[in-house]
């Protein structure tokens, strides 16, 4: 059943540690939306329980350099394959943990152009994701040990600037979690 749709940016601060390590802060933002109408809802009505709940936005903001290598990052590593055909590339990243509530799985797919990505003097290459995640239901859904899980789908693409997100996402995030823009003290 299609319950809601949702909006959001990940922004990430990188630098380079290595030939093949690098160093990121990151900082999401995801506000829901209405399936039908398309507009923000800061209160949901849960079909399947009849629930009139409060909503808040989906906020994961690092503090610390998170470390991205061939050796992984942390608790619950990525596994990728980087693919080629012609001057297309994507990578296909997934990770998953029997340690976390199941279903638990995450996998996306980035793409983007090889002459773009290895010219040097580029250093915002156009690139474009898609990615699905299932997982048990959210906590705000109120939900307990129902059987059941939510699969999640977002396809998206990197911007040229903060210019590019539309106005009322950009609206919502400054009143909301104004410091989602900022870079972390360090970045």
């Amino acid at each position: 059943q299609h319950l809601f749709n949702l909006e959001g940016t990940e922004i990430y601060w990188v630098r380079r540690k290595s030939e093949s390590e690098w160093e990121s802060y990151s900082s999401t933002l995801t506000f829901y939306r209405d399936a039908r109408t398309g507009e923000y809802f800061d209160s949901y009505r849960n079909p399947f329980t009849g629930k009139t709940l409060s909503v808040r936005p989906n906020v994961l903001r690092s503090n610390k350099l998170a470390s991205f290598s061939p050796r992984g990052n942390g608790a619950i590593p990525w596994l990728a394959e980087a693919h080629q055909n012609g001057d297309n590339v994507w990578l296909v990243t997934s990770r998953y943990a029997l340690s976390m509530p199941q279903p638990w799985i995450e996998i996306q797919t980035m793409f983007g152009q090889a002459g773009a990505l290895v010219d040097p003097r580029n250093l915002r290459p156009p690139t474009m994701f898609s990615s699905s995640y299932l997982a048990p239901y959210l906590a705000w859904m109120e939900m307990g040990d129902t059987p059941g899980h939510l699969l999640w789908h977002s396809s998206g693409s990197k911007l040229a600037s903060y210019d590019d997100i539309p106005g009322g996402y950009m609206e919502r995030a400054r009143r909301m979690q104004p410091v989602h823009f900022d870079a972390p003290a360090g970045a």
